[in-house]
């Protein structure tokens, strides 16, 4: 109990937040933050077990930390991270251990907790992720004189000190470096999906940038909860040339068609997948589906 209680005084003596924290109960039962909070917040009976275990093991590097302070300060950082989230429970007990070794400024960090379901999907009580391409939790978004800098998605590539570093010295790369550049284009953008010229322009580029079709159906199923549905589409399209012998993508394109009534389009894109997956049931049945939507139209 006494070292609890010691590291409630010591997180909230380096509280980072704006406003009052929200729990709640989401739609698969489970009970979470979501939107600005107070690092005190994890010291809750639903978080402090992950949280204080995390930070008690993690040790950051002290000559990273000695340089990062140097030039931190003029930095400004927003988190985005969900309670709910593995990914969020290892890293940001380690971040708020980082922040407190370098005597960060609670003025100059911004926490969310966003959600992880339903139309809220990655996105706080007041769509505060709208504009800041977040696809993957936790996102660690650097800024100076409120531009963005470089952001740590997902985990980092060394260590979040030694990331922290590697952005302000200008030499540093996050993970998902194709959902990153195309959903921060599609951010300034209101609902306009890409060409077929730029997708293919786009597909040569990124071709030997990514491993996984993953990556970008994660970014099209969030542009979608926020009602970006073409922006979604474009999405789709551009993995379908990424992954062009993958069944699953063309499948998830069809669906996206048919969602949106371009069943011509979408008979396309469910033949494929046939053609590489024949023996899925899936997928016939999702032709057929199309077939009778379009003589019914």
């Amino acid at each position: 109990m006494k070292k609890i209680t010691l590291l409630l005084l010591l997180l909230t003596s380096i509280s980072l937040a704006q406003n009052n924290s929200n729990l709640i109960t989401d739609t698969k039962g489970r009970e979470v933050l979501w939107g600005s909070f107070e690092m005190a917040d994890l010291n809750r009976p639903q978080f402090v077990d992950w949280f204080q275990k995390g930070y008690d093991l993690y040790q950051p590097e002290a000559s990273v930390v000695k340089k990062l302070s140097e030039t931190i300060t003029a930095y400004q950082i927003e988190v985005y991270m969900g309670t709910w989230c593995g990914d969020s429970k290892r890293e940001i007990p380690r971040l708020i251990k980082l922040f407190g070794a370098l005597n960060m400024p609670k003025e100059n960090v911004k926490m969310i907790a966003v959600r992880g379901d339903g139309e809220f999907y990655k996105q706080g009580p007041n769509r505060e992720t709208l504009g800041r391409n977040i696809h993957r939790v936790p996102t660690i978004i650097v800024y100076k004189n409120g531009q963005e800098i470089n952001r740590i998605v997902e985990d980092p590539i060394v260590s979040l000190e030694a990331d922290l570093l590697a952005i302000i010295e200008g030499n540093y790369r996050p993970q998902y470096p194709i959902a990153n550049a195309l959903g921060s284009q599609l951010s300034n953008d209101k609902d306009r999906g890409l060409s077929d010229k730029k997708l293919k322009k786009l597909a040569s580029k990124f071709s030997d940038k990514t491993s996984s079709f993953y990556e970008l159906n994660t970014l099209a199923y969030v542009l979608s909860t926020q009602n970006k549905e073409q922006q979604a589409l474009s999405v789709l399209k551009l993995n379908s040339l990424l992954f062009a012998n993958e069944a699953q993508v063309h499948y998830r394109l069809g669906k996206k068609l048919e969602e949106l009534e371009m069943y011509e389009e979408a008979l396309v894109a469910y033949s494929k997948a046939i053609s590489l997956k024949p023996e899925i049931a899936d997928y016939t049945q999702a032709l057929e589906r199309i077939k009778t939507a379009k003589e019914g139209k």
